[in-house]
């Protein structure tokens, strides 16, 4: 199993979850930014001091590192500030996952994704990686690549719906190059190559578009060289390997360098190339042996020792041979503080495990005794519930009645108030009638008063048959509209004409309105509007379908309201509108009856100079 890139996957999560630690501060700046703590008053800023300064003393003095971030901790979990807190925790994580401490990384990144209770997806992510981490420092790669791919299915799903634009943050784009690249390299020590190209493929595509990343410069064409290695494509390894170191040494990465030398060496000794093999097999050994890249020494020393053996050159290869074995025990004593470092983690679990158990056991025993008492206390409410229903359906059933009888009662007294009015007009009407017949035989016009005595009787039997129901038919009330405009049109001597239109869509004998509705304010158009005009004057009543409701538009071209009011001649102050008073209670009387919506509107008239030309009335009656 390949294991030299842990180190660096450490640093590729670094990057993807806290850029503070990604900018490695110096000792000068984190001196300075220790004289400033004493004087900040904030306590949220003087642990992002303290994060910063941690960082400085991350890879220098990890000891140094976490006392400082325990301060931090402390102080952010003091204010209550549970952001910070899940930071600080993340902080650790890296730090114990970086100097080996495997077990404690993952619990304390454990505890950071309880704590955010899912709010905060990027430290949820940030969290799972550093734990990918620190399983595959353990040689767990199925816990190691179950976390890691839960870290690359979050920013996989923001790269999906946002893409990677110009303005995305920087901690967006490394994240999703990153983890393919971590995806990549477990799926490689795996043996599941097509998994790791697919996924070191986009992270090389990601590297070409967006990043400049040094990190990622150098390992992703070195892991794509190795991929290819693995599957003897060696002219494609070659390009990537050659890609990898140049950009090692662009950034004077010293152990990108001296990897990809030991890759090389590979390379060049599977291809048959002996004496290039040798030479980057001595690169990676000597910088190796320098900055403590073990398994370069490793991997290029053996390289070595094959070839001096094979050339007959006992010395060197004894010399490789020693070499080999020293750094080998040195890597095997890592091995064994990784093991201890497992034995740690499996405590912790069966301890959490032993002290969730005691916690469940005491859990349920208050869950039983809770829940008998709410069994209780339900039964009571129960019985208590049904004893106030019961009583409530009593009172209910007793107010049914009550407001029936009411009811009824406000029905009939309505019903009576309309019988009331109803035969209020006909005396009204009559004695209207009556007037003009006495106008007629004082006047000595026999013949007239004949022809008025004719239509008087019969619109005195229709007045007498309409009043005794509650609603008649259009044509009865029109009919009745019609003879006594014709007996008022002879009491003027026919200066009152008239038009009578309805519309073709109407049943005059099908559609049913409440008796002498429209009479009085044809009445009041007459008396109040056409009387006091010499040339007398027309009459209009237009029957109309308006959606639900009957229109009838009555519309005179008298005088107007307000000249009428004006003139206060003896007829006009002598004739009360004792009609429409009464025609208006009657339609307030019929609405309550009927929850219908009959209403009246009335409108002046006027010309382009705003002198009066008349009358307009609107009466919509529902149907």
């Amino acid at each position: 199993m390949k294991t030299h890139l842990n180190c660096y996957w450490v640093l590729l999560a670094m990057l993807v979850a806290i850029p503070c630690l990604a900018q490695q501060n110096t000792v000068e700046e984190a001196d300075s930014l220790m004289r400033l703590l004493p004087k900040e008053k904030n306590d949220s800023i003087r642990v992002r001091l303290l994060q910063k300064i941690g960082t400085t003393w991350n890879a220098r003095n990890p000891d140094k590192a976490q006392q400082i971030y325990d301060q931090a901790l402390a102080l952010a979990k003091k204010i209550n500030n549970v952001p910070l807190t899940a930071e600080m925790l993340i902080a650790k994580g890296y730090l114990y996952s970086g100097t080996g401490q495997s077990a404690k990384a993952i619990q304390i990144l454990q505890e950071a994704i309880r704590l955010t209770k899912g709010k905060n997806l990027a430290a949820v992510a940030n969290s799972q990686v550093f734990i990918g981490v620190a399983y595959q420092n353990l040689g767990d790669l199925e816990n190691a690549l179950k976390y890691t791919q839960l870290c690359y299915q979050y920013y996989d799903d923001h790269y999906r719906k946002h893409g990677v634009g110009q303005g995305e943050p920087k901690s967006k784009i490394e994240g999703i190059t990153g983890s393919n690249m971590a995806l990549g390299e477990i799926y490689m020590n795996m043996s599941q190559l097509d998994s790791a190209q697919y996924h070191l493929n986009r992270a090389y595509q990601l590297l070409k578009f967006k990043n400049r990343n040094r990190y990622f410069s150098f390992h992703i064409p070195e892991l794509l060289g190795t991929l290819h290695l693995k599957r003897q494509q060696f002219k494609q390894a070659k390009l990537y390997f050659d890609e990898a170191l140049h950009n090692a040494a662009v950034y004077s990465d010293t152990v990108g360098l001296a990897l990809g030398w030991a890759e090389m060496s590979t390379y060049y000794a599977q291809t048959d190339q002996p004496d290039s093999a040798v030479i980057y097999a001595q690169k990676a050994v000597d910088a190796g042996m320098k900055i403590k890249r073990f398994e370069a020494v490793v991997q290029s020393g053996k390289l070595l020792k094959a070839y001096y053996a094979q050339n007959k050159n006992a010395d060197k290869a004894l010399y490789y041979s020693d070499l080999v074995a020293a750094v080998q025990d040195s890597l095997s004593n890592g091995d064994k503080v990784k093991q201890g470092q497992l034995l740690l983690y499996k405590e912790l679990q069966n301890q959490q495990a032993l002290d969730q158990l005691k916690t469940d056991n005491t859990n349920l025993l208050i869950r039983y005794g809770l829940g008998a008492g709410v069994l209780l206390l339900l039964l009571v409410v129960v019985i208590l519930w049904l004893n106030y229903d019961r009583k409530q359906q009593e009172n209910k059933s007793l107010d049914s009645k009550i407001k029936l009888q009411e009811s009824e009662f406000a029905h009939k007294l309505a019903e009576t108030e309309m019988t009331a009015l109803r035969a209020q007009m006909n005396p009204h009407f009559i004695f209207n009638c009556l007037n003009s017949i006495k106008l007629y035989t004082l006047e000595n016009d026999g013949a007239t008063a004949t022809d008025y005595l004719t239509k008087f009787s019969r619109l005195i039997r229709l007045v007498l048959e309409n009043s005794r129901s509650e609603r008649i038919t259009l044509a009865n009330e029109l009919e009745t509209l019609e003879l006594y405009i014709q007996m008022e049109a002879m009491r003027f001597k026919d200066k009152v004409n008239y038009k009578l239109n309805v519309a073709e869509d109407i049943d005059t004998h099908y559609t049913e309105i409440p008796p002498l509705l429209l009479q009085p304010y044809v009445e009041n158009a007459i008396w109040h509007g056409l009387m006091h005009k010499e040339d007398g004057g027309l009459i209009k009543v237009d029957v109309s379908m308006e959606e639900t409701a009957l229109q009838v538009v009555i519309t005179d071209n008298g005088i107007g309201r307000a000249a009428a009011a004006a003139l206060k001649s003896k007829s006009a102050t002598t004739h009360k509108s004792f009609g429409l008073k009464m025609t208006s209670e009657r339609i307030e009387l019929f609405n309550q009856l009927y929850q219908t919506h009959t209403k009246v509107q009335i409108e002046d008239l006027t010309d382009a100079n705003g002198q009066a030309t008349g009358t307009k009335v609107i009466v919509e009656i529902p149907i």
